[in-house]
């Protein structure tokens, strides 16, 4: 049962996002002190309240971004930022990509997302594709093995998995893999660089399209990853929760020009299918920012 102070903090920051919250401002409402606030929230939601809210008005962003026609700014302001510059400075810097590029049907497809008003699916061929597109781990890289679970009385569903180095990603994982209709899974995970990584899966319902918005989510502890190691984990998928730091990112660091690919994909031709990607110009993706070639 979540903490009352906890549960009302949550309903505070979900419907005022976008004005002035600060700890201390939410704690005084809820009747608390910051101290027993800060501690009980990031026991329940697993992170500080500051970064939960920090979140949501990113992700709020992004839903903005991806789902109408609002221009950056009007989309800054709706959310709460003073800035067009700084966000677009610190969306750059945190997603690899400029707010306009988030809105290119490339990323769409990879775009997975939990959390008020948007639930997307990444394509399961393309995040297929990707991790097939790994390229073999360095001497500094392990590996991960992810046992996935739905729980009973869901039906099969598409699983896909990504390595993130935050439970509240904003960029490209450093590696995913996918499984497709399973009740459960062991998933591997290869070239993950050594340090301390978060696993967040997300399960469809077997269409794998990107409009298909998904209904169970699983977020690991963090996982120490060791040289030449290879480190075991467990995800048990459920269903959202209200506590979630909500997610809004893409799950597979796209083959280059992407966008010649995508038509194959939603075909199921491509590496799908056994063939070879197709090679044509579109957007370049580099280690931290898509541009035009």
């Amino acid at each position: 049962m979540i903490d009352h102070a906890v549960n009302k903090a949550l309903q505070i920051i979900h419907e005022r996002y976008s004005e002035h919250l600060t700890v201390a401002s939410i704690s005084e409402e809820i009747f608390v002190s910051p101290f027993y606030f800060s501690r009980a929230f990031q026991k329940v939601t697993g992170t500080p309240p500051s970064r939960y809210l920090k979140a949501l008005r990113q992700f709020a962003a992004k839903r903005l971004l991806m789902t109408t026609s609002l221009t950056v700014s009007d989309v800054v302001a709706a959310v709460g930022y003073a800035s067009v510059g700084t966000f677009s400075s610190r969306f750059l810097r945190e997603t690899g990509m400029t707010p306009t590029q988030l809105r290119d049907p490339a990323v769409r497809d990879l775009f997975g997302a939990v959390g008020p008003g948007m639930r997307m699916m990444p394509s399961f061929e393309l995040t297929a594709a990707a991790h097939r597109a790994q390229p073999p781990g360095a001497r500094s890289a392990g590996s991960v093995t992810c046992t996935v679970s739905v729980p009973a009385g869901h039906a099969p569903a598409d699983v896909i998995v990504g390595v993130f180095d935050t439970v509240v990603p904003q960029g490209a994982p450093v590696a995913c893999a996918a499984v497709r209709r399973t009740r459960s899974a062991e998933i591997s995970l290869g070239s993950v660089p050594a340090g301390r990584w978060h696993l967040i899966a997300l399960a469809g319902d077997g269409s794998g399209g990107a409009d298909s918005g998904p209904h169970l989510l699983g977020v690991s502890r963090a996982l120490c990853v060791r040289p030449g190691r290879l480190t075991a984990a467990e995800l048990a998928l459920r269903p959202p929760r209200l506590s979630d730091p909500p997610i809004a990112t893409v799950f597979a660091r796209p083959p280059a020009r992407l966008s010649a690919l995508i038509p194959a994909a939603r075909a199921g031709d491509g590496p799908a299918g056994g063939g070879p990607w197709p090679a044509a110009p579109g957007p370049v993706w580099t280690d931290r920012v898509m541009s035009s070639r």
